[in-house]
């Protein structure tokens, strides 16, 4: 399979979407954490470390409650792949989701571009994505191989001159 199949497929499309959605759904996620922050100033750690986790798991949950909800592309003639979340005409050039007081305005064509642009991003996102997850976790191998090696190797005590000109 060449890139181009892997961009079209309606997986890597429903993948983009919901890295998309990410965006504003840690951005809510950590709104809601900051304010849980400053409502817990005065108390203790452990408190607002729970408040962390309980945002961290709502964002892991809401991308797998987004990628669910996700609708599968239509073959043809409807809607683009996300139609749920921002809708793109393939045919029509007014998006269903534009009441019809606003169809023609300056702010239909706006929105229906930036859905437009959307649409051809999401799917480019998924190999991007794949590829830095892929860079992150080499780096992170590199490091966990690199604590054995110090701690198979042993650590040599530290010389005294040099830990006096430290201590100064």
């Amino acid at each position: 399979m060449n890139t181009l199949e892997l961009i079209r497929a309606p997986l890597a499309d429903r993948i983009g979407w919901v890295l998309l959605h990410s965006l504003w759904q840690a951005a809510v996620s950590g709104g809601g954490f900051q304010l849980a922050r400053f409502a817990l100033r005065g108390r203790s750690a452990h408190l607002r470390y729970l408040a962390g986790c309980i945002a961290l798991t709502l964002l892991g949950v809401s991308l797998v409650f987004t990628f669910t909800l996700q609708s599968p592309p239509l073959a043809a003639g409807g809607m683009s792949p996300g139609a749920n979340s921002f809708p793109v005409v393939a045919t029509d050039s007014t998006p269903r989701w534009v009441p019809g007081s606003m169809v023609g305005s300056p702010r239909s064509d706006i929105a229906n571009g930036t859905a437009s642009l959307l649409a051809l991003v999401a799917p480019w996102l998924t190999p991007f994505w794949m590829l830095g997850v892929f860079m992150f976790s080499l780096r992170l191998s590199r490091s966990c191989w690199w604590v054995g090696k110090i701690r198979r190797t042993g650590n040599k005590a530290v010389r005294s001159d040099l830990m006096e000109k430290l201590d100064a």
